[in-house]
């Protein structure tokens, strides 16, 4: 089994037609068709099935790609993080991932805590706002070296640096927005606008509620928190949810919630396989090390 193998199985995998992919390897289709021939018979398995002049992922083949792609994206990384010590051993570009109720203020605050600790690091930092669930995703392909995400996953490494807390929020005028504080049970008749099924808070809200034992009455989903804002702003619905900037720009209001619970985890996450280069590394540690004092009135406050 040859590296070249792999990637002809990749590329072949990703196409399922043979003229196209050895067009695009720049190879004859022949050498193409000996060297996945070659691949099914060292691992003893067929890795592609033919019908109709059709191309098709075997169940062994579709299983085995997952693998291959891990390899050959681990190697790619392995290329670009030597690459990068050599052009530049004592800095290098750290690409941090994080949701968006953290941009506005906890990010910018981590930059410039480690810029002052380190003000020669040579370091470049380089931002990706994303969904929760893509993260992860994004940290795994290893287009972004740090993430700050708000659930564990047990394919990278996580370590919990906080928690962010949630507010109720309801439209200016709305019957509780004079309220200090509001248990869940306080909501349980109100229309909700929540985003969907796939984000991270969406999951946070639902348990949340299950464990008061209160149903949830889901008038609107949304994509993002700016959407779900404008949709209580305009009345009729409220929502749950941190503290992000847009609040400051809609007539709404955040309320405290008093019951146990109303908040959740904050993780860095960090890649298992390989080795993180030195920048990803030193940012990754200072922000471990350091955590106690960065947070202190930053997350209880603002998050």
């Amino acid at each position: 089994m040859t590296l070249m193998q792999l990637r002809y199985f990749q590329a072949l995998a990703g196409a399922l037609n043979y003229t196209k992919t050895a067009e695009a390897l720049h190879i004859s289709q022949p050498s193409l068709s000996y060297a996945i021939a070659e691949l099914e018979k060292d691992l003893g398995i067929p890795l592609f099935s033919k019908k109709n002049k059709r191309v098709f992922l075997t169940p062994y083949g579709e299983f085995f790609l997952t693998y291959v792609n891990r390899v050959l994206a681990t190697l790619e990384e392995g290329v670009r993080m030597t690459r990068q010590m050599m052009l530049d051993p004592a800095g290098g570009t750290v690409t941090l991932g994080y949701f968006y109720s953290i941009s506005s203020d906890f990010i910018p605050s981590i930059v410039e805590g480690f810029q002052k600790k380190y003000p020669d690091s040579g370091i470049t930092f380089h931002f990706a706002q994303h969904m929760n669930s893509d993260l992860l995703t994004e940290l795994k392909a290893g287009r972004i070296d740090l993430a700050f995400c708000v659930t564990a996953d047990s394919d990278v490494e996580c370590a919990k640096i906080g928690e962010q807390a949630l507010y109720a929020v309801v439209p200016n005028g709305h019957r509780l927005a004079g309220y200090e504080s509001v248990s869940v049970r306080d909501l349980a008749n109100e229309k909700m606008v929540l985003l969907h099924k796939s984000s991270g808070l969406r999951a946070t809200v639902e348990e949340l509620f299950s464990d008061e034992g209160v149903p949830l009455h889901i008038a609107y989903e949304t994509q993002e928190c700016n959407s779900a804002l404008q949709f209580v702003s305009i009345g009729g619905c409220v929502t749950v949810m941190p503290k992000v900037p847009a609040m400051q720009l809609q007539p709404v209001t955040a309320i405290p919630i008093s019951d146990r619970r109303t908040y959740r985890s904050v993780f860095l996450a960090w890649r298992k396989s390989g080795t993180l280069p030195p920048a990803a590394r030193k940012v990754r540690d200072f922000v471990l090390e350091e955590w106690s004092d960065l947070r202190a009135g930053l997350f209880t406050a603002y998050c």
